[in-house]
């Protein structure tokens, strides 16, 4: 399955993504958490997963991640203007651990700019909860039985703030619980969109989902920047004049060169 890297631009800077699936279908966008990038979501096949199950995955390295530059935007505006830049229109959004920075603030902006939201353990609750209840779309809230960095209690409270949500207990998960439970998590994952898409009526208790426990937890290195790898002079040219990852609907963006399956 084809998957493609390419750039945009987002308030002047190079946002690096990787692309796959029919341009029509319903758009899943991953941000990712502290360590990892959108090639973390090419690495445990859950862009393959996307795919093979109907939708378009898009994933998007975050401002100084990957082979993103560093950004003058907020957070909020960033997102926003990468979903415009990628043209890409009510996304279902998978926001884990650091990426919830970006998204949380976003969703408060914006909360009927999405059509579903799959939080892993994302960091900021405390700060944005009280600004959500304006979200129409149902919420995933994912945790890690064995989470030590962010305790169970704030995917809690994450669920109670918004119209409709429910929390996931992955058994055996840490802080990232698609590294070292990922077939329980794509599980989830799956029955959550197919909810979003309308084939199943969508939960709406904020009920707690156990799941069975898997194999011990895998390191993925933290990505770095790539080195050489910056779009041509001609390409940036391109970029740069707005042509349109994780992250569509019609609209042109710079082609890259780099495809891989």
């Amino acid at each position: 399955m084809t998957i493609v890297a390419d750039f945009t631009t987002v308030a002047g800077a190079w946002v690096h993504y990787l692309a796959s699936g029919p341009p029509r279908a319903k758009p899943v966008v991953l941000l990712h958490g502290q360590g990892f990038s959108a090639e973390t979501w090419r690495q445990i096949g859950t862009l393959d997963i996307l795919v093979r199950a109907g939708f378009r995955a898009v994933a998007v390295d975050l401002p100084g991640f990957g082979r993103s530059a560093a950004s003058p935007a907020s957070p909020s505006a960033w997102v926003a203007e990468m979903l415009r830049r990628l043209g890409i229109e009510r996304p279902i959004l998978i926001t884990p651990s650091t990426s919830g920075r970006f998204a949380l603030p976003f969703l408060a902006e914006h909360p009927t700019e999405v059509a579903g939201v799959v939080a892993v353990a994302p960091v900021g609750i405390a700060a944005h909860a009280d600004r959500l209840r304006k979200m129409t779309a149902p919420l995933l809230a994912v945790w890690g039985e064995e989470d030590r960095t962010l305790p169970r209690a704030e995917g809690e409270r994450l669920v109670a703030a918004v119209p409709n949500g429910r929390l996931s207990l992955i058994e055996g998960g840490g802080h990232a619980p698609y590294m070292n439970a990922p077939g329980t998590f794509h599980a989830e994952l799956l029955a959550f969109l197919e909810d979003c898409r309308g084939r199943r009526r969508a939960p709406v208790a904020a009920a707690a989902t156990p799941a069975r426990r898997q194999p011990a937890k895998r390191k993925a290195r933290a990505a770095v920047p790539a080195r050489g790898k910056i779009p041509s002079k001609a390409k940036r040219k391109g970029a740069a004049k707005g042509v349109a990852k994780e992250s569509g609907t019609g609209k042109r963006t710079g082609k890259g060169k780099g495809k891989s399956r």
